[in-house]
């Protein structure tokens, strides 16, 4: 029988501006990562980034700054689930013209303790990501 350790987080809750979420999901006792990106109204633009960070502490990292020696983090690299298409660490997760819609990534997180997600080029649209963190056994 599978033991299976699950952990949900909410980042985003219909948000409809840019920014870095004020929330920060630790994820360091995790292998898989899934995260949804998930539409409620239509809109233009949408551009999605992961950030993640190695520090002990999460009070140790400022996502909303940029990143250096004395506040270490940096984009992860993400896969589309429905067609496994690579969202590289320096790529923009980038949708437009869509209505009501839901996005399914893997998140790679190896060795990561800290994950949140950036929103950019906002338009007229409310945004949620939900995390879901989890280890098969």
């Amino acid at each position: 029988m599978s033991n299976r350790e699950i952990v949900r987080y909410e980042l985003l809750t219909n948000t409809a501006a840019n920014g870095t979420s004020a929330k920060v999901a630790m994820i360091q006792d995790f292998r898989h990562i899934g995260l949804t990106v998930a539409t409620s109204t239509t809109w233009t633009t949408l551009t999605v980034k992961v950030k993640g960070s190695r520090v002990e502490e999460a009070s140790s990292v400022d996502f909303t700054t940029s990143a250096s020696q004395s506040n270490p983090w940096t984009y992860l690299q993400a896969t589309r689930n429905d067609d496994w298409t690579n969202i590289a660490w320096a790529t923009w997760l980038v949708l437009s013209a869509i209505s009501d819609w839901v996005y399914d990534l893997a998140v790679n997180v190896d060795w990561f303790n800290w994950i949140t997600v950036e929103v950019r080029w906002y338009t007229a649209w409310d945004v949620s990501a939900n995390l879901i963190a989890y280890n098969n056994q």
